[in-house]
This record gives structure tokens, sequence and C-alpha cells, in this order.
């Protein structure tokens, strides 16, 4: 696009009102310095990656904030917070590659006087994120950081007869989807066989299963057990028919997992070839009473929040639309240094200052003992 002049220019001349661009990758972000909208909105499809944060001045204290691709929680032990700094720097050596990847191309095109584009970054009237407070964890955050979580989820619509004669046939009915990317049908015949052996100790449980294969008879030997090459997800979630959902936790299957109020809604991180695990997890989530207690009281709180995540993305974004670039919210801590920021100089000179005044107390008591003692010997 950048060796289209003519197409450039005629977006140039558009003057738009609005740029909004995905920061997974930062070539958009360029091209809408170019474009110079009014305002820029920035996004991340997944929560708020480590990367942006810090280019926005937003504080990540790997101390108890989980790294963008952590594996533990808020609450971590020595060797956590260990792999938690190794997990943040991991991810914000990842984007800065994409960052100067991406500087270097406009830099040959434009000259070394094109911005930074943690720069760019930082200039956004608003991040949106697809993420949710409610089931993430608590974090230091700002003011231009609007999080829309679930927006995506749309109004579940009534079951086919089909569908809704399937979740009547017994029950405990379990729903096992994998999202769109990650296929069933794909996968090693011995996960699915160790699946299998899961749903045959459960007779008393339907099993849907999204799988993509039509004509695979692999599962034809178990009664409790339905194959489906799509399934109408979001519907289902929301039948309360549907006891529990086996998934491989994507961002879309999670949010409206729990987005809706069914007896027992739980996320269940698929193993691989341990079907006893797989029997294990799934009788849990069947019978503990407080993991459906859990999982309908998210589901209300999501429903009664004081603002949806549509009203927060069409307020924020008119906001932003009718004001543009927003100094305020930009955090004087993004222009300090590492030792500015940290306090490091003004504990310096503290440490210094109390370091003289403990020497000076020694000094003078010091001197003050050899006195009293040449006093005393003299006497003697």
């Amino acid at each position: 696009m950048l060796s289209r002049s003519d197409l450039l220019t005629d977006l140039i001349n558009a003057k738009f009102d609005m740029g909004i661009v995905e920061l997974f990758d930062y070539c958009g972000l360029g091209l809408m310095h170019l474009l110079n909208p009014h305002s820029l909105v920035v996004t991340s499809s997944s929560t708020l990656w480590d990367q942006i944060a810090i280019d926005i001045g937003m504080p990540i204290p790997p101390s108890y904030v989980p790294s963008s691709y952590a594996i533990h929680t808020d609450q971590m032990t020595f060797m956590q917070r260990l792999q938690n700094i190794l997990s943040m720097a991991t991810t914000v050596h990842f984007f800065r590659t994409m960052q100067e990847g991406a500087q270097k191309v406009f830099d040959q095109r434009f000259g070394s006087v094109f911005p930074r584009m943690e720069d760019l970054t930082a200039k956004a009237s608003i991040v949106l994120t697809n993420s949710e407070p409610l089931l993430d964890f608590s974090r230091p955050t700002l003011d231009k950081v609007i999080n829309i979580g679930g927006i995506g989820v749309s109004e579940p619509q009534k079951l086919t007869e089909e569908f809704d004669r399937i979740l009547s046939l017994r029950k405990n009915t379990v729903l096992i989807s994998f999202g769109s990317m990650a296929k069933s049908m794909l996968m090693p015949h011995t996960y699915r066989e160790s699946i299998l052996s899961a749903i045959m100790e459960m007779p008393d449980t339907t099993f849907i299963w999204k799988y993509e294969n039509k004509t695979d008879d692999f599962a034809a030997r178990v009664d409790n057990v339905v194959l489906s090459p799509w399934i109408p997800q979001n519907d289902l979630l929301n039948d309360i028919r549907l006891t529990a959902f086996v998934t491989h936790g994507g961002m879309a299957s999670f949010q409206e997992s729990v987005a809706r109020v069914s007896g027992s809604l739980n996320i269940l991180n698929h193993f691989k070839k341990n079907w006893k695990k797989y029997y294990t997890l799934i009788y849990h989530l069947l019978t503990l009473q407080w993991q459906k207690d859990n999982a309908r009281r998210i589901a209300q709180m999501l429903a009664k929040r004081p603002f949806t995540a549509r009203e927060k993305l069409i307020k924020n974004v008119e906001f932003a639309c009718e004001f543009g670039e927003i100094p305020q919210f930009d955090p004087a801590g993004r222009h300090l240094n590492f030792i500015q920021y940290y306090l490091l100089d003004v504990l310096f000179c503290v440490v210094a200052l109390l370091s003289l005044i403990v020497l000076f107390v020694f000094v003078m008591l010091k001197r003050v003992f050899r006195f009293y003692t040449e006093k005393k010997m003299k006497a003697a």
C-alpha cells in the first residue's frame, strides 16, 4: 500500500474522523499516522498485551500482575514470580520485534523522522481490550483503557427441535467443543479414544460433541454421545438443561459460557491422553454445588453490570471522535526513566542522608567515650 502513492493520497484526502487499529501488527498504526485522522483508537482483541501497557504508561508490576502468556494467578510463589518476569520479558521482546519490523519499513519509505511506534501507541485517545474485569485479575489501569469483553456475545435464539430433544434425553448434558480452529476430527486417535473412554463411564449423561467429520463412526458404539459437525453453541449454553461445557478455553467460548445463566456453566481445559482426568473433572462439574453457584453468580453479575460492553464502546468512541487526542489520559510516568520511575535517586539520597546521620552519631559517641575514658585515666 505504501508504494501506491495514488491510493495513499486518496486516503489522506478523505480526512477521516477516526482511525481504529488492532495492535497485534503495527503496520496499521504507521498507516494511521499517515492518514492523520482526528482521533486514534487502538484495540487488543485479547487481554491487554504487556507491550501495549508499557507503551501507554500503564503499570504492570510482575509481582502480582500475570503476564499476557502466564499460566498462573495473581497470587504467585517465588518461582512463579520469576517465571512471570521471564514471561513478561518474552512477550515484550516478541512485540518489540514486530514494532521494529514495521518501524524499519516506514523509516525506509519516509525517513528516520517517522515517529516511533510506541509513541504513536501512546497518542491513542482510548485503548479497547477484549477483557472483562469481572473475569480477569484486578490490576492497575488507566482511564484510557476501556474493557469491552463479551461485546461479541450475541443474544441466544430458540433451539431447533433436534437439539431440544437431545437436551431432554438424560438428567445431565455436557457440551464438548474445541472451537472453530481446533477441530476435533484432526485430533490424534488416542486423544479421541481418551475422551470417549471418559464418556462411557457416565452413561446417565448425554454428551454433545462438535465433531466435523460426518462419516467418521468411531463413536458408534457409545449410546450417550451425539456427534454434530455444527452446534448452536451460544443457544445451548443459554439452556438450563446444559450442565457443563468442555472447551479449549478460547476467548469467544469463554465469554459466551460465563455470560449465560444455566445451572452450571464451567470451563474445562482438555487433557490429552488420560481419560481418568477427563472423567474426574467432568464428574466434579456435574456434582459440586459450589461450582454451580459460582457460575450462576458470575452470570448474574455480568447481566447486571452498570454499563454493558456495547454502551461503553459507543460512549467512549463517540467521546474520542469528538475530542481527538486526550493529553489528560497520558500519564507522566511514561516519560520517566528507570531511575526516576522507581525513585532510585530519591532512595539513594535518603539512604545517603541516613548514613551520614548514623556516621555523625557514631563519631560523636566515639569522641564522647574517648573524652570520658581519658578523663577517668587522668583522675586515676
